[in-house]
């Protein structure tokens, strides 16, 4: 039980930095005193992507996808230390995803 408390607080790091991020994202202050690149005429193919509706979705998305992968991870990394029959391969195992969550 302790190798499942250290590895969830591993892990619980990860969820917290990137809800971090997406509060950063979220927040009106952050996209206030964004570039605008309206005044460039040689760059008028990117017109469309300067407004805060068309950006935001591109944002949001990395971060909400790194939130996921932490959540199953923990959700699975119980199972799996759960279901060890030995000390010894608890041990291991509980290793080894420490090992994967720090890549």
């Amino acid at each position: 039980l302790i190798l499942m408390a250290v590895l969830q607080c591993n892990i619980f790091s990860e969820i917290l930095h990137g809800l971090r991020l997406f509060c950063f994202l979220i927040c009106p202050h952050t996209w206030r005193h964004r570039r605008v690149l309206r005044d460039r005429k040689h760059l008028m193919f990117a017109s469309g992507f300067d407004c805060v509706v068309t950006l935001l979705p591109f944002a949001l998305v990395p971060i909400a996808c790194k939130i996921l992968v932490a959540y199953l991870v923990s959700a699975t990394s119980i199972s799996i230390i759960l279901s060890c029959t030995k000390v010894t391969d608890a041990i291991f195992n509980s290793l080894a995803l420490t090992f994967i969550i720090d890549m």
